[in-house]
């Protein structure tokens, strides 16, 4: 499993690290700071990695589409 996030301070950074830290005890979980917006990097880990499946629950009221 890889999580994604920006790690942005939309709401307190500290209450996101501590969920990081509750998850890096998993052998299986794997973070990766980045930016949905980011389309170069979105594509370059869709080529990097073959997952099986995505869930996305991401989401920012009010935020603009690129």
């Amino acid at each position: 499993m890889i999580g994604l996030d920006n790690l942005n301070d939309y709401y307190a950074p500290a209450l996101k690290q501590h969920r990081l830290a509750e998850l890096t005890p998993f052998t299986n979980f794997s973070f990766i700071k980045i930016d949905l917006a980011d389309r170069e990097g979105i594509a370059q880990l869709f080529s990097n990695e073959l997952f099986d499946c995505v869930i996305h629950l991401a989401a920012q009221a009010g935020g603009a589409i690129p």
